[in-house]
């Protein structure tokens, strides 16, 4: 999906400029301006939607592609495409399956333990998953850890945000996302790999904005 730059696109560009220039930080944090309500559930979005980002300091995107009874299906404007099951969580789970993402592979979850929704500081959630790696290793551990640690305000390219913070494990990455309980989503993420042979980059992603599915 083409990028215009229109007087909005222009300040976001200046904006991934910045981004740039620090991505290897996380966001500076401040303390929440007012009291964090619980957050129930994240946003759920229609077939369609795509959600526009800056990543590394680039526009990008992401579209939803299909939903399949509680399977979500994601591709990114560079060809990746991702399915998570919202059986497990519609954010903070394993992909069960993805293409063109560095690999192509697939993860099976054995087991779930606690949840983050409703979402507020303490929760935690922890999956026993293996994962096979086309062309690569199998079996290999997929497990996945989650807590939201606090609190923070942030700032991103969409503007600014209390946000609460939830950190996450693998063996091959650590992440950081913050997720404002204005939008239900996540408005900033980070992840760095702790294995030479991950397959995971570091990368920093920012939210933008979300663009509706076409009227039918």
């Amino acid at each position: 999906m083409p990028w215009i730059l229109n007087s909005r696109g222009l300040a976001l560009a200046a904006a991934a400029v910045v981004i740039a220039a620090c991505q290897t930080a996380g966001p500076k944090e401040t303390p929440v301006s007012a009291d964090m309500p619980v957050i129930e559930a994240p946003m759920e979005y229609p077939e369609g939607t795509v959600i526009h980002a800056i990543t590394n300091g680039e526009p990008t995107s992401r579209e939803l592609i299909a939903k399949e009874g509680t399977r979500e299906t994601w591709r990114r404007d560079n060809g990746c495409t991702f399915t998570r099951d919202s059986q497990y969580d519609r954010v903070f789970s394993p992909s069960i399956a993805w293409r063109d993402c560095n690999s192509t592979g697939t993860i099976r979850i054995r087991e779930k333990q606690g949840g983050l929704w409703p979402m507020q500081v303490g929760m935690t959630v922890s999956y026993d998953a293996v994962g096979d790696t086309q062309g690569g290793g199998s079996n290999w551990s997929a497990d996945y850890d989650c807590e939201v640690a606090g609190t923070a305000r942030i700032e991103v390219a969409a503007g600014a945000f209390d946000t609460y913070r939830v950190e996450c494990r693998t063996p091959w990455r650590r992440m950081t996302a913050y997720v404002a309980p204005g939008v239900r989503r996540i408005v900033h993420f980070q992840q760095e790999p702790t294995r030479a042979n991950s397959n995971s980059p570091r990368m920093t992603w920012q939210f933008v904005r979300v663009e509706p599915p076409p009227s039918s």
